[in-house]
């Protein structure tokens, strides 16, 4: 069964794996929180979309 379906998901790293499972997350509506240990302007232009579903 998907235990994560009802919980608080936390990314760690908006890398080339980090990003993918986070818009995946995303997708599905959960509360997502991606952390990396870059900088917010040290991160590549493509990491540092912010979407918000309401």
């Amino acid at each position: 069964m998907l235990c994560f379906l009802e919980k608080n998901i936390l990314v760690v790293g908006a890398g080339n794996a980090g990003r993918p499972v986070a818009n995946l997350f995303n997708y599905l509506e959960k509360n997502i929180i991606v952390t990396d240990s870059n900088s917010f302007d040290n991160l590549p232009k493509k990491s540092t979309k912010k979407d918000r579903i309401t």
